[in-house]
């Protein structure tokens, strides 16, 4: 990972780490995550800080507001970073943000809605900034607002509420005659999972070939719970879509939707969720 650029203002340093060492800051903020898969997909973000940190020749705190819309076109445009890349004279730092804007970790394919790993990114990138806020590595955050803004609470809810185009009784039939047919190949195991996810969410095709498992959100309060809950726990799961419009809807995750996907895992060998 390439280090960030020297900070212009040092600050308060509870970290005990050099002000001036974007990088550290970061590795300490990695820290905080115990998960081996959370710390790998925050740190490929993070690379991606990092180096567009290098790019515009600013420390993390001090890139501006432009800086980071500039960050978002480029990240959601390929022939953008494509152009970018070519700019950078800097052979190590041109291979440096090749990987991090132009390549997807091996066997995965590139995004097919490259909007929602720019929300992605924002999303983890602001929880980084303010923890070095908290922790007095930098002092401010330029972040802009990303479309849409933060609704009303009313509005999430609604967004919750399954919009597909059977009803409960011949979503039922249908699935009970699925059920049914034959699916001893693990190749039918797939289909059974992709169809019934899609009759069960009212997703697009495209919108869950894009998914993937850091997609789902997991809620425990008492106001969010719910009799589909996945686990009986009454904590709910939610699949967080961007559709249409960069519109976001979260579907809820029933037992029969995990129960297909579960399937779906073990008969290509790996392990259930």
């Amino acid at each position: 990972m390439v280090p960030g650029p020297p900070a212009s203002v040092p600050l308060a340093n509870p970290l005990g780490i050099d002000p001036h060492d974007d990088r550290a800051a970061v590795e300490a903020w990695l820290t905080e995550y115990a998960k081996v898969r959370t710390q790998t997909a925050y740190r490929r973000v993070a690379k991606r800080l990092l180096v567009w940190s290098v790019v515009s020749g600013r420390p993390l705190g001090a890139l501006t507001r432009q800086d980071w819309v500039r960050f978002s076109e480029v990240l959601g445009d390929r022939r953008l970073a494509q152009e970018c890349a070519r700019h950078i004279d800097v052979p190590a730092l041109r291979a440096e943000f090749e990987e991090a804007f132009l390549r997807e970790p091996r066997g995965r394919p590139q995004p097919a809605h490259p909007q929602q790993r720019v929300a992605r990114t924002l999303t983890i990138g602001k929880v980084l900034l303010s923890w070095l806020r908290d922790h007095g590595h930098i002092a401010t955050i330029a972040l802009p607002r990303q479309r849409g803004g933060s609704r009303p609470r009313e509005d999430v809810m609604r967004e919750r509420v399954t919009q597909r185009l059977l009803n409960d009784t011949q979503l039922r039939v249908v699935l009970d005659t699925l059920q049914a047919l034959s699916w001893a190949q693990p190749e039918d195991a797939r289909m059974l999972f992709v169809v019934t996810w899609l009759l069960w969410s009212g997703v697009r095709r495209a919108e869950i070939a894009a998914a993937s498992t850091g997609d789902f959100l997991l809620l425990t309060a008492a106001a969010e719970a719910s009799p589909t809950a996945a686990d009986g726990s009454g904590a709910q799961l939610y699949w967080v879509v961007t559709g249409k419009g960069n519109k976001r809807r979260e579907v809820p995750v029933t037992r029969g939707m995990l129960a297909v996907w579960e399937r779906y895992r073990l008969a290509f060998g790996r392990p259930s969720t």
